[in-house]
């Protein structure tokens, strides 16, 4: 560097380092996995490179038998880049990396869930599982934006017919906070505390539906039981609080195949439902049946009040002649949890049998 003469230079005193100061290194992508038989050692031969992105969560296939209990069964790794899965090594070889992910799913939040049919985690798409390399999504019946429809209500039905505000599932998605197999019935619980609801994915039959009960917290280290925190209370998921629930059933509009006008005739709900009860003192259970011409607005076609106590079946009797396009059924009451719902058995009639139409 040339100076001029008789040009006046400053010079920057040099400083001395902090050496009392703590120098944090970040490195997302990386795992440090403790010594064979010594948990508190964690040598740098078992730190292993995931990726170039940063790791999310992680979980095995297998229910986990505590919060540690990682390495009986293949590592997933869940990564801003795709999932990854270490295989168990030998000797003195905890894991051997995988450098390919195993899937480019990429997830979008670190909750992950254990269950017996594979790892559940959350994606753009929505709740998707992995197995071995496969991954299926899950809340296929949830992507269609849901109609918002106008049910006509009644003083008698308040606190007894419970219809949420409906949202969108990627909007429900945004917000989830948790995601919990339950065991005891093979379920899996999406839980969202902003919500008047959560989601539950009934893996036996493979549908969904809501439930009003939420929790705040999920209790670790607790397999095989499955224990929440809601507010101050503990639930033992083992444990039934009471024999009876309060059920209210909405079913979605029904065309009967046809989405012209169609007399409706009969409908008869073919059920077990035991210890039929009042939900609200004074308010007796009820089954109903609504109609719609334009799919949107709902109004009542009939409406039975029910008195407390045990049925095999409930038949709504003879329907007026009118005709609709759509149909709804619905109930709600208390009764006991070992009830039975099968299904509906109808009489319906077209209205137009010109089968030339086209």
């Amino acid at each position: 560097m040339a100076i001029k003469e008789n040009e006046s230079t400053q010079v920057s005193p040099i400083v001395d380092e902090d050496i009392n100061r703590a120098v944090t290194l970040s490195e997302p992508n990386k795992i440090k996995v403790s010594e064979l038989n010594d948990p508190l050692n964690f040598p740098n031969i078992n730190t292993y490179q995931v990726g170039n992105g940063s790791v999310l969560a992680m979980a095995t296939v297998a229910i986990r038998i505590s919060e540690g209990s990682f390495g009986q069964f293949p590592l997933y790794v869940f990564t801003t880049q795709g999932i990854y899965s270490m295989n168990i090594g030998s000797g003195e070889v905890v894991y051997s990396n995988e450098s390919a992910p195993t899937s480019y799913e990429v997830p979008t939040t670190p909750i992950v869930c254990s269950t017996p049919f594979g790892i559940v985690f959350t994606t753009q798409r929505g709740i998707c599982i992995i197995r071995g390399q496969e991954v299926e999504l899950l809340t296929q019946q949830l992507q269609q934006p849901p109609k918002q429809l106008s049910l006509q209500t009644d003083a008698k039905l308040e606190e007894v017919l419970y219809n949420p505000t409906q949202k969108s599932f990627v909007e429900y998605l945004n917000e989830i906070e948790s995601i919990v197999y339950n065991p005891y019935e093979n379920e899996l619980i999406i839980c969202c505390k902003n919500s008047d609801f959560s989601y539950v994915l009934c893996f036996d039959s493979q549908s969904f539906y809501q439930s009003t009960e939420k929790f705040d917290i999920v209790v670790r280290n607790t397999f095989p039981e499955l224990k929440v925190i809601n507010g101050l209370q503990l639930k033992d998921y083992s444990q039934s609080e009471t024999p009876e629930t309060h059920v209210s059933l909405i079913t979605q509009p029904l065309l009967f195949g046809n989405p012209d006008f169609k007399k409706l005739e009969r409908m008869i709900l073919r059920a077990t439902l035991l210890n039929l009860k009042n939900p609200v003192e004074g308010k007796t259970p009820y089954i109903l049946n609504y109609f719609s011409i334009d799919g949107l607005k709902f109004g009542i076609l009939r409406g039975i009040s029910i008195k407390p106590g045990s049925y095999k079946d409930l038949d709504m009797g003879l329907f007026a002649r009118g005709t609709y396009r759509q149909f709804l059924f619905a109930i709600a009451g208390v009764m006991d949890e070992t009830s039975q719902i099968d299904y509906l058995e109808t009489e319906v009639e077209k209205e137009f049998n010109n089968t030339k139409m086209r």
